[in-house]
């Protein structure tokens, strides 16, 4: 498999954009809060095709992050305002930073509709496994040393989410908490979003459930399938 398949963050264009002077240029359309490595890019690319506006993911989630694991409960009115700074141009936002921002992002944002895609979960650790890897392994500290601007700010907002939502400081932890986490992730979703705004998207049934959900109509494309 191709680098760029394997790591598709990595090959995203700089996207180190002083966002703090942003403001919400596109609507909030559709939130995908599934967990990565659950058909994330496919999503990105159908939603982009799908949408005038782009999608993302996004590592400029510092700020909201430390908010959420490290400080005292922000109130529920808080979140709009960095949200909109930080996702200003985006429409459906998937990945990094909504996974592990599922209750604030529905506060911020009540009119959204919402996207589940579920693995089972052997399927699903079985790939994850490379993003544990990752985190954990000697390359992204040699890199993030190499490269503070870029892979720096990409591992500390990585091991942020691997402290805060998997309450993990090692590979070892954080397989050992997976399950958990996983179930977490689609049971609070399930909870918080009511059903006329919830779909539940099954990887390979193509643009008909997915398009007709957002009032768009069908691409002249395939269902793109990255990774």
């Amino acid at each position: 498999m191709a680098q760029a398949e394997l790591h598709p963050e990595l090959f995203i264009k700089n996207q180190n954009i002083g966002r703090r002077t942003c403001k919400r240029i596109a609507p909030m359309e559709v939130l995908n809060l599934f967990m990565p490595r659950t058909g994330a890019m496919s999503i990105r690319k159908s939603t982009t095709s799908s949408t005038p506006s782009p999608t993302c993911g996004t590592t400029t989630s510092g700020s909201p992050l430390r908010a959420k694991y490290n400080e005292p409960p922000k109130p529920a009115e808080w979140w709009r305002p960095q949200f909109d700074q930080l996702l200003s141009h985006c429409m459906a936002p998937n990945d990094s930073p909504t996974f592990f921002f599922v209750e604030e992002l529905l506060v911020a944002y009540p009119d959204a509709k919402v996207i589940l895609v579920e693995r089972p979960f052997g399927a699903w650790i079985k790939s994850f496994d490379v993003v544990i890897e990752g985190l954990f392994g000697p390359g992204n500290v040699i890199f993030s040393f190499l490269d503070p601007k870029w892979m720096g700010r990409l591992k500390r907002v990585t091991m942020g989410w691997a402290r805060g939502h998997f309450h993990a400081n090692s590979a070892k932890e954080m397989r050992a908490n997976s399950r958990e986490t996983y179930e977490r992730q689609y049971e609070n979703a399930r909870k918080l979003v009511p059903k006329e705004r919830l779909s539940e998207y099954r990887l390979g049934s193509g643009w008909g459930h997915c398009v007709g959900f957002l009032g768009k109509e069908v691409p002249e494309v395939e269902f793109p399938r990255v990774n």
